[in-house]
């Protein structure tokens, strides 16, 4: 049995930006979200995730720069969201886009949007590794606080999605939560039947180029 995307993604991800998982006493893993900001309000969120996850982010105060090769004066591609959730749920691979604010949510569109396009990148190298042409599912979450709660609980309904791309990509808010299972969301998104998914987009796996490339990548790995 070959590599699987996950242990794939982990030797991706540089080990800093991974956070680490812990296990609650019903044995459901979980992952403890901060607002990455100083002034934050909106302290934490415990996430319940599928028992086959990687979590890692996209905003670390110690790499504010996505790469050197890009324009170091665009704030916008450099842009990345708190956290990214990398699992595999009910047969597919799933990427979860997770930011928290405190109040105002005013931006994440763009955000959701640029951390999208980095996550396609990372896909294309799990594609250099493994060659397999399925699909992966993606899907958003802002969580943010309200002024005028007092007391923050676990969410047990899934809101509407909003949309921050025209037709094709959402994301779901959620307010004032201090729990919540991502299994839940993912399980509206099957339910859906969602067609929110990241294809490949630098190389045609139909193509000749594009599987050489891939054969190519993994002779590399194999000798080194």
């Amino acid at each position: 049995m070959g590599i699987s995307a996950l242990e794939l993604m982990r030797e991706i991800i540089n080990d800093e930006m991974i956070i680490g998982i812990n296990s609650a006493l019903n044995g459901n893993q979980f992952v403890t979200l901060k607002e990455i900001n100083p002034d934050a309000k909106n302290n934490r969120v415990n996430l319940y995730l599928p028992e086959k996850s990687i979590v890692f982010t996209l905003d670390h105060p110690a790499q504010p720069k996505k790469s050197i090769y890009l324009d170091q004066g665009n704030k916008l591609l450099h842009s990345g969201c708190d956290y990214v959730v990398f699992c595999h749920y009910k047969n597919l691979y799933w990427f979860v886009m997770i930011e928290l604010k405190s109040y105002d949510i005013k931006g994440i569109k763009n955000q959701f949007f640029c951390s999208s396009a980095f996550i396609r990148y990372l896909r294309e190298l799990v594609y250099l590794r493994d060659g397999s042409s399925e699909r992966y599912g993606l899907a958003s979450i802002v969580f943010y606080s309200t002024r005028n709660v007092q007391k923050q609980t676990s969410h047990n309904s899934i809101p509407p999605r909003t949309f921050f791309h025209i037709g094709s990509c959402w994301y779901y808010k959620i307010a004032n939560c201090k729990a919540f299972s991502l299994k839940k969301l993912l399980d509206e998104e099957c339910d859906k039947k969602s067609d929110q998914h990241i294809d490949l987009f630098c190389f045609n796996r139909h193509s000749t180029s594009g599987q050489e490339a891939t054969l190519q990548a993994k002779l590399i790995h194999i000798n080194n």
